[in-house]
């Protein structure tokens, strides 16, 4: 989490954010709407198409799960 969080900190660093101005520049609102949106939006794909393609939920291995649960109780 500590590294997750340090990331937009240094992209706004480097992108040059200055919390005394009034108006950031460009590339410093640029570097807001990519920690906002586009960031997010990709970790949040790649996690979906990991957890389809390592993950396959079938039918049968739902049946078989709570077959298992159903035992253990």
């Amino acid at each position: 989490m500590g590294i997750g969080g340090s990331i937009p900190g240094y992209l706004l660093a480097f992108a040059g954010f200055n919390s005394a101005l009034e108006v950031q520049s460009s590339s410093v609102n640029t570097v807001i709407l990519l920690n906002v949106i586009v960031i997010p939006a990709c970790t949040y794909l790649i996690g979906a198409a990991f957890f389809g393609l390592k993950y396959p939920l079938t039918k049968e291995k739902l049946v078989e799960m709570h077959d298992t649960l159903q035992a253990r109780r």
